[in-house]
């Protein structure tokens, strides 16, 4: 027993304890494998890093390690006691494949694989390969998020089967406002200082509150740099679209500042011949990005300016026969600021503040002309509901004290959720509205064992209109063996009505639009459930996962059909209530990386059920994205499709009691839209030691412009009773050079 005392005592002064971790992130590097070998008695063994990065061996005098793993180079260190062993050692990654790492809704930032949520991650080589100005073109061949465009209103998304108006979609953290028919336009959203774009597919209203039911899209934007940069890009494209940007990066003492400028300019397309009118109205787009950051000590602070003008002029055909000499001008134009403050550090070891406090406006506004064709000369017309806006401010802060392991075994986060809002203008029903919500939540990470990782999370909300539950959130990770995870999670959900969606009244030529008061708020429960699989070998990476979802909320709130105002022949549209709505779907993604080599198959199956209908009507989709750099050559060659299936969708034509607001089954009719193709392609070349980069490419290689629909189609908000839906303007060929100079 002596002995056996002294051997252990022997053992634990003399072990060394070192830990692996990222020499770019200072993340821990979990399944390290680390040769031992001790050249005073030849004794030789391997050991593996846990998941923390960390092994423990019995420290001799000259020995040697050699790690290794596939996403880091190789390192090897002689140890004697001239050259004793760090505590830290740290591995430079290899630059084929880099584990990414994420933020959005996590307790402290880690890697996409350690994270509870299955989190997407767009980086900023594949937003470039995409050759993508704004969010819209980002998204667009992601599977599972559906995108659609209306020539007035813009683009909105769908995720999970869920529409817009539940997804939040936020910059640094900061929810952009300004919804139009319930979703934010994605081509207002810039994305030419993105660093990475991160997509939760999935509930996270615990952590982001309301909007967040079906998903969040958070934008992580460049910090300012101690070097000096200027980087100018142009991008033609052959539909009439030519856009320019200018960014500059540079510092002063310890203040790093990134200043970003962009004008993005469409001409307007319609693939039928007209006098004046167009499908797709030109638009002129004006961003301007301003951030500063500075470090102090242990802390960051970071203060963003964001500026976003987007101007579009909608012409009719000429009117007054027979000489047709008028015509009018409706012109939108759109303004959003938005200032946000955030300061986040270690306060102490292992525990960290997260604080963000931020100021958005946002402004529309239509004004319609009638315009002389001879003369050019026009007025503003009489109708007083020709000329309206509508202001829309917003007023957030959040915070969150969080502390990793606090224990070996579990960490916790803390925070506060607090916002304002407020509306005026011509389209809003009360001359001034506000609604304002008050939250606390609380989110935690326990691990019983080692594989096993349980995570709830609550909130609890106060809303100035509506009674709000807790929302309660379990999510659990296990790793089932090497490399392969089981996550899953059931969740609730809560949305209130917007101040658009209760008290809207937007009433012109061509749109005839109105709120509803006596909406009720939506809530929801979500199950998802996923299995992972990582394989490593050599220099190949397979990644493979299959993944289950199903939501089911009540109260859906929704825009509908619900007349006809005769004396303009208009279809009247509201937001009303559907008592239940449901989708499920399953999805399995296919990933390879090697060395300049990365692909990705992603298949879904997806359906959604109404109350009124009482079943799933189910479609597929398909995508497939391929990038391939020679470097000898300096080329890239980045290819993205996406195959979406027949969806059947409802629309409703008949009134609804504004009082009782109760939609009659009766009035409820299908309609088909038909299955399509998108396909990008772009090839890049580097010149000048990567100075400048030109690329070249063809979109929309189908030549997709309308989809067909079939059934009784009541059309949208601008799309009339016709048979098709506008989807795209066809077939185009861009040539976009980018030029660094340092």
């Amino acid at each position: 027993m002596v002995f056996l005392f002294s051997l252990l005592l022997f053992t634990s002064i003399n072990a060394k304890e070192i830990k692996v971790v990222d020499a770019e992130t200072g993340l821990s590097i979990s399944s390290v494998s680390v040769y031992f070998e001790d050249f005073d008695s030849d004794y030789k063994h391997t050991y593996f890093t846990n998941e923390k990065g960390i092994i423990n061996f019995k420290q001799t005098d000259n020995f040697k390690i050699k790690l290794n793993h596939i996403s880091f180079d190789e390192q090897i260190i002689i140890v004697s006691k001239e050259n004793p062993l760090t505590h830290i050692i740290k591995l430079t990654p290899i630059t084929f494949y880099i584990e990414e790492v994420v933020s959005t809704g996590q307790i402290i930032p880690t890697t996409a694989q350690k994270s509870v949520f299955d989190i997407k991650v767009i980086d900023k080589e594949s937003i470039n390969a995409r050759a993508a100005p704004t969010l819209r073109e980002v998204l667009i061949n992601e599977n599972n998020v559906n995108v659609s465009k209306d020539g007035v209103l813009g683009s909105s998304l769908s995720i999970n089967g869920v529409d817009g108006q539940n997804v939040k979609i936020m910059i640094d953290g900061v929810p952009v406002i300004g919804r139009e028919n319930g979703n934010i336009n994605l081509d207002q959203i810039n994305v030419k200082n993105a660093e990475r774009i991160e997509i939760i597919q999935g509930p996270m209203s615990a952590i982001y509150g309301s909007d967040a039911l079906g998903g969040v899209i958070n934008i992580i934007t460049k910090d300012g740099n101690s070097d000096y940069s200027v980087d100018f890009e142009s991008y033609n494209e052959s539909v009439g679209q030519y856009n320019l940007s200018l960014n500059g990066a540079f510092n002063i003492d310890e203040n790093n500042f990134l200043i970003s400028t962009s004008r993005n300019l469409f001409q307007g397309f319609s693939p039928n011949k007209t006098f004046r009118a167009q499908v797709w109205d030109p638009r002129e787009q004006y961003f301007a990005d301003a951030k500063w950051t500075r470090e102090f000590g242990k802390y960051k602070i970071n203060y963003n300016l964001n500026y976003m003008h987007d101007f579009i002029l909608n012409r009719s055909e000429p009117i007054d026969a027979p000489y047709n000499e008028k015509g009018f001008d409706d012109e939108y134009s759109t303004n959003r600021i938005s200032n946000s403050l955030n300061i986040n550090g270690e306060v102490a070891d292992g525990r960290y503040v997260n604080f963000i406090a931020n100021h958005s406006y946002y402004n529309r506004s239509t004004d319609r002309y009638l315009k002389n064709l001879v003369t050019l000369d026009r007025v503003l017309t009489n109708d007083i509901n020709d000329q309206k806006f509508n202001n829309f401010q917003s007023i957030m802060s959040r915070g969150t004290y969080s502390h990793d392991e606090i224990v070996s075994s579990y960490s916790y986060q803390l925070g506060y959720d607090l916002r304002y809002d407020v509306g005026a203008g011509d389209r809003i029903n009360n001359t001034n509205t506000s609604i304002y919500d008050m939250a606390v939540f609380f989110t935690s990470e326990y691990k019983p064992i080692g594989k096993l990782t349980i995570n709830p999370m609550f909130r609890f909300i106060y809303n100035s209109k509506y009674k709000a539950p807790i929302i309660p959130v379990l999510n659990l990770k296990y790793s089932l063996v090497k490399n392969t995870d089981i996550r899953a999670s059931i969740s609730r959900g809560f949305r209130a009505p917007s101040i658009k969606e209760l008290n809207l009244e937007f009433i012109d030529q061509n749109h005839y639009l109105i709120g509803n008061p006596n909406l009720e708020s939506e809530n929801s429960i979500t199950v998802n459930a996923m299995i992972n699989h990582n394989y490593y070998s050599n220099k190949n990476v397979v990644k493979s996962e299959f993944k289950y979802f199903y939501n089911n909320i009540n109260n859906m709130i929704t825009l509908v059909n619900v007349g006809f105002e005769e004396v303009n022949q208009q279809q009247i549209y509201s937001y009303s209530n559907l008592s239940q709505f449901k989708s499920n779907g399953f999805q399995f993604n296919l990933s390879y990386f090697r060395n300049k080599v990365s692909t990705n198959l992603s298949m879904l199956y997806i359906g959604r059920w109404t109350s009124l209908l009482e079943k799933f009507n189910y479609s597929p989709e398909l995508s497939f994205n391929l990038t391939y750099e020679i470097d000898k050559l300096d080329l890239r060659l980045a290819m993205f499709y996406k195959y979406t299936g027949k969806v059947t969708r409802f629309g409703y034509i008949g009134s609804v009691d504004p009082e009782e607001n109760i939609i009659n089954e009766e009035d409820l009719v299908e309609f088909i839209i038909s299955d399509y193709h998108n396909m990008d392609v772009n090839l890049s070349k580097y010149f000048f030691d990567k100075s400048l980069d030109i690329s070249f490419g063809v979109k929309n290689i189908f030549d997709l412009q309308n989809i067909n629909t079939s059934g009784q189609n009541i059309g949208g908000v601008h799309s009339g009773n016709s048979s098709s839906l506008p989807m795209n303007w066809g077939r185009t060929y861009f040539l976009r050079a980018s030029y660094n100079l340092k």
